[in-house]
């Protein structure tokens, strides 16, 4: 969105996120998306709504990633470390763009697929953050397997196996005239009314791949201005779309937080060409601000 840094990049990771060697279109973008999937499957924890779940392990697998770092990124400073460690990559705020108004979104999400006697927990990471795959994955198993707060006083899921996928690409099929954004997790909905400008839905999602492109060494080119105006013009519909409120707490920040979220179906309905790069993304990186511990995450049915 031609968005600059603020300020001169510092550490290894934001420089190079400071200046992409790239400015694809977002077709182009769609064609080169690289992300790698981790996937640990677990015997099924005892019943407990899947967000508190996913906000746990995301906080466990943090502490298992401080136990490696720097003294410096432990301070919340760039890594000393060359190549700097896992803790700056992943929890580390790189860049702040937009007048200082967004953060660069970090370059991964947590997700869960349940199952009837185990569960799939899923960490995705994308572009150049994947050559620090060893030691993420390391730590989230560790994290599974010993430090996940669970109901009545247990700790701790027993680790099952481990496996990973690879994607290197998105393929684009025809963009439609109707298509549905089905959420299995809810979408936070802090800051702007979607019920009544459901267009900004997508502006967010917009803004996150925008962001994320920067860890694939790109910017994207395209006419912002005349994309908004896409995303404006198109006819938004809700089937059965309820706002409630997703609490999580931050042990790092030692805060805890509530947030409206809205889940159910959107469906969009027009000349959706000029949008549907960011749509396909988007099912590989969730949207809104609570995508990393599972918000956001959706199915694009055409």
């Amino acid at each position: 969105m031609a968005w600059g840094p603020d300020e001169v990049a510092e550490g290894q990771i934001a420089r190079r996120l400071a200046a992409p060697a790239d400015r694809p279109d977002l077709g182009a973008l769609a064609a080169r998306w690289f992300h790698q999937v981790i996937i640990v499957r677990t015997a099924r924890p005892p019943d407990m709504p899947v967000l508190t779940l996913l906000n746990r392990v995301r906080g466990a697998w943090g502490g298992r990633l401080m136990a490696g770092a720097s003294a410096s990124a432990l301070a919340g400073r760039p890594c000393s470390f060359d190549p700097p460690c896992a803790l700056d990559v992943f929890l580390r705020e790189q860049l702040r763009l937009d007048g200082g108004r967004h953060g660069l979104p970090k370059p991964y999400v947590i997700g869960a697929d349940l199952h009837r006697r185990h569960l799939d927990l899923r960490l995705t990471l994308f572009g150049f953050s994947c050559d620090w795959l060893p030691a993420a994955r390391e730590a989230l198993v560790a994290a599974l397997a010993h430090d996940v707060d669970l109901a009545g006083g247990r700790r701790g899921l027993t680790v099952e196996g481990v496996d990973l996928a690879t994607v290197e690409g998105l393929a684009l099929p025809p963009a439609p005239r109707f298509a549905a954004l089905d959420f299995a997790t809810p979408f936070d909905a802090t800051g702007a009314d979607v019920f009544e400008a459901p267009w900004t839905l997508v502006a967010r999602l917009a803004r996150r791949v925008d962001g994320l492109a920067r860890w694939m060494d790109a910017e994207p080119d395209c006419d912002w201005p005349a994309l908004a105006q896409a995303w404006r013009g198109i006819a938004y519909g809700g089937a059965h779309l309820a706002q409630t409120d997703a609490r999580r707490a931050s042990r790092r920040q030692d805060r805890r937080f509530a947030n409206p979220v809205v889940e159910g179906v959107v469906t969009l309905e027009g000349d959706l060409a000029a949008l549907w790069p960011l749509l396909v993304i988007g099912q590989t990186c969730h949207v809104g601000r609570g995508a990393t511990a599972g918000q956001g995450r959706y199915r694009l049915v055409a």
